[in-house]
């Protein structure tokens, strides 16, 4: 029996949801006056997503977080003149360790949920973080309780940690050289010159022999936000191209981004394959759905080829994805969502490429002269063998229904990469 069953709870899904709920009017109480442990709150409560406002937590408690993390000064250093005697060590390491973790989520959230990045490194001169800070706390523990529930190569995680926050550091160039709204035509310099970065800050695939499990995890999962980096990078210029392009080369160029960005939505499909085998699965994220879209995105774009084998097999791409998102909704909701929206775009735009399914089915390859046949409304309301209800259930009665429909739209844009999440940055506004 799981942890969650012992405890009284159907699953985790339901368990997360009632520990939130007491964490949350523990929180709102005010009784806690230490703004550190109320930052280390906000920041947890920010991982939750919630089945009636999916998004508005992450972003609500996170712009708490913030908000506190610059009152309190921690985007500063606090010896940039001189060593400030009167801070500890264990205090700069904590500091640091939330600072950045605000800013590993701020960038997160901006590319997720379409929003504008609220942190401006230019106003920060924080040191960057170290293994250091992620591992000092552990000496207090003592062995016995470290060994129970701390993996023995936390001091290998730690240094991977400071590599996520680097490839943050990146995407945020990314969204700032590409997806702002009053951006300027960037330059083929910038261009080149941002590429570079990105390839600098590529995390080793390599599983070393005697690591634990959550750690083999964590190589795969760095390599999803790697390849969610690369993808957001080059997608854009498939249909764009930067100011200083000799036009001779226009096409030639186009092409290679197109090539990078398939390339990497195809590594996104290597990395879930792996998960799969390797049985990791469970170790899903809050972040982890999420990273799957740009991908799931290229493999829609990719079915609009005129032949019918590419076309097939780019669905079948985009079906990895769909059978890794029905086993993320297990404990994630967001994942039904994405699963029903990309469910729905492949019904739309290839009705004939795709077997008869209903909105809580599989997406499935099939030779491209099969006729598209809607599911009976009964079959539709039911799901596989009347046993699993559609993702759109009344849990999400509040959607607005016509921002579903610009959803879909985006996903098939060539033109406009972050329509889509812009779109679903307001699916849940009344």
């Amino acid at each position: 029996m799981s942890v969650c069953q012992n405890e009284g709870y159907e699953s985790r899904k339901t368990m997360k949801a009632a520990m939130y709920s007491c964490a949350k009017c523990m929180y709102n109480i005010g009784a806690e006056a230490d703004k550190v442990v109320l930052l280390q709150s906000s920041l947890l409560l920010g991982f939750w997503h919630s089945e009636a406002d999916q998004h508005v937590q992450p972003w609500y408690w996170t712009g708490i977080s913030v908000g506190l993390c610059q009152i309190l000064g921690l985007h500063r250093n606090p010896d940039a003149t001189r060593r400030n005697s009167a801070i500890t060590d264990q205090q700069r390491h904590l500091w640091r360790r939330l600072w950045w973790t605000c800013f590993f989520r701020d960038r997160w959230l901006s590319l997720t949920l379409g929003r504008p990045m609220r942190i401006d490194l230019n106003d920060c001169d924080v040191p960057m973080t170290s293994a250091a800070d992620l591992q000092s706390d552990v000496a207090a523990i003592p062995a016995s309780t470290a060994a129970s529930f701390i993996p023995h190569d936390l001091s290998w995680m730690a240094q991977h940690w400071v590599t996520l926050i680097e490839m943050s550091k990146i995407l945020g160039a990314v969204l700032k050289l590409n997806y702002q709204t009053l951006r300027a035509r960037p330059s083929l310099a910038q261009v080149e010159a941002l590429e570079a970065e990105i390839m600098l800050c590529q995390p080793s695939a390599d599983v070393e022999p005697g690591l634990s499990r959550e750690s083999v995890f964590y190589i795969h999962h760095l390599q999803l936000h790697y390849q969610t980096i690369l993808i957001m990078f080059y997608r854009i210029y498939r249909s764009e191209t930067p100011d200083g392009l000799d036009p001779s080369h226009q096409q030639r160029w186009q092409q290679r981004m197109r090539r990078e960005a398939d390339a990497a939505a195809s590594r996104t499909n290597e990395t879930l394959d792996m998960l799969a085998q390797e049985g990791l699965l469970e170790f899903a994220l809050p972040m982890t759905p999420p990273l799957l879209v740009p991908a799931m995105q290229i493999h829609l774009l990719n079915c609009n080829s005129a032949n019918p084998l590419s076309r097939r097999l780019q669905l079948n791409k985009l079906n990895t994805c769909v059978m890794v998102m029905e086993e993320f909704q297990k404990t994630y909701t967001v994942a039904s969502i994405y699963r029903e929206i990309f469910g729905k775009a492949v019904q739309h735009f290839y009705p004939t490429d795709i077997a008869p399914m209903d909105t809580s089915a599989n997406i499935a390859a099939v030779p491209a002269n099969t006729l598209h046949t809607p599911a009976p409304a009964s079959a539709r309301d039911a799901g596989d063998n009347g046993q699993r209800n559609s993702p759109f259930d009344a849990s999400y009665a509040n959607i607005n229904t016509e921002i579903t429909s610009d959803l879909i739209d985006s996903l098939v844009d060539e033109t406009s990469v972050s329509d889509f999440w812009e779109a679903w940055g307001q699916l849940w506004v009344e």
